[in-house]
């Protein structure tokens, strides 16, 4: 069996040629609704046991709408903390004994109302996106997908990439860390930077050479470096993405874990951890999201990942430079402060970019030589220090 094939296969009905449609409690807040003993669809509950996510297995049209009706029957008639609903919403619900009202009860076939069996699919599905994300299925547990994910990475790419640990916290929240075992490759993930386009005064940082974005590059997605959290949306299942430890300097007590890095930018590491919803990387757009952010990660194609924020330079801020020195800002008028936050930061890149003789072809801010930032710092803080205080 490949592993993206679902392993629960199809059984003779021992009904006649009726279909037998039943539901499972498959593990704790995940129903299986099954046609003929095959899951057709997957209903999974939140923190209060409402319905939050539904994934379809099949492509059948009555058993697609057997799946939405259970999961919207659900919804409306089990609401813990739920966003207020209209009256129209509210009126699919029927008037049960107060003892009938469980999680548990609620979520049978047989408790499904005629108001909602006799709702239009266009009403159908528009009622249930208020309380579900909908997605289709193609992997029936984590650990199929996970196989499957190993196995084209390693296809793909000619790499392979090893599952180190799996840590879970919540039911919609796990940790992932992918291991490149192949001595010459790694996971790379660039700080985020100018191309071309932008004219030199404005910039704020250096863009190296060798970065992505000078060699016609993509962004695949973005990182927010002060939270670890995925800024593209967190639709397709991915929540956070952590740097490579071995990339990272010294010990994290607060902040992310793109704050003090070995290097101006990019981090690079054998390992790198993930956040994602084990739910929605069953889906298709989910695992294919995964992948694809892996392989961008692994620098394999097209597109890169980038990190917007983080990166905290080894050098004193610059406003706490010149606080202490009491030296004017060599900016002359520039914002409120006479400077723009950034100077220190371009220090370090410059300086890293020397070391590694790849100074030729950087883009550098007119500013950034023509007000001597450099002389400055190398006189008043030549080794530079880690200050973690910003004005």
């Amino acid at each position: 069996m490949k592993p993206n094939e679902l392993t629960e296969q199809p059984t003779v009905s021992d009904a006649g040629n009726l279909p037998v449609s039943e539901v499972r409690r498959t593990k704790d807040k995940e129903y299986s609704v099954l046609v003929d003993y095959t899951v057709v669809g997957k209903i999974f509950l939140d923190y209060y046991d409402q319905v939050d996510k539904v994934l379809f297995y099949s492509a059948i049209p009555s058993q697609r709408r057997l799946v939405k009706e259970l999961a919207l029957s659900h919804a409306v008639q089990f609401m813990i903390r739920r966003a207020i609903q209209s009256a129209e919403v509210l009126a699919l619900a029927p008037n049960r004994e107060l003892h009938e009202y469980t999680c548990e009860n609620l979520m049978r076939l047989e408790q499904i109302p005629d108001s909602i069996k006799n709702l239009d699919g266009v009403k159908l599905d528009a009622y249930l996106t208020l309380f579900a994300k909908v997605s289709e299925g193609r992997f029936i547990n984590l650990a199929v997908m996970l196989e499957n994910l190993v196995c084209e990475i390693a296809h793909d790419c000619g790499i392979f990439v090893g599952l180190q640990k799996v840590e879970s916290s919540f039911s919609d929240r796990l940790k992932l860390t992918f291991c490149v075992t192949s001595p010459e490759h790694s996971f790379k993930i660039w700080k985020s930077a100018d191309g071309y386009g932008r004219i030199g005064d404005y910039r704020l940082h250096i863009t190296p050479p060798y970065h992505p974005v000078l060699s016609g590059k993509t962004k695949f997605c973005l990182i927010n470096g002060d939270t670890d959290c995925y800024i593209r949306g967190s639709e397709a299942g991915i929540r956070s993405i952590f740097a490579p430890k071995d990339a990272v300097v010294g010990e994290r007590f607060f902040g992310s874990s793109w704050s003090k890095l070995n290097h101006p930018f990019y981090a690079e590491g054998k390992t790198l951890t993930i956040e994602l919803c084990p739910i929605l990387c069953l889906s298709h757009e989910g695992y294919q999201t995964l992948f694809e952010l892996l392989r961008a990660a692994l620098n394999q194609g097209d597109s890169y990942v980038a990190v917007s924020g983080g990166f905290r330079s080894h050098y004193e801020y610059v406003g706490n430079l010149l606080a202490r020195t009491g030296i004017k800002s060599p900016a002359g008028r520039h914002g409120t402060y006479n400077y723009r936050g950034s100077e220190h930061d371009c220090v370090w890149e410059y300086r890293v970019l020397e070391a590694e003789n790849q100074l030729t072809g950087a883009l550098l801010p007119d500013w950034f030589l023509r007000e001597g930032w450099l002389k400055l710092y190398e006189e008043h803080s030549p080794k530079g220090t880690d200050n973690d205080d910003e004005d």
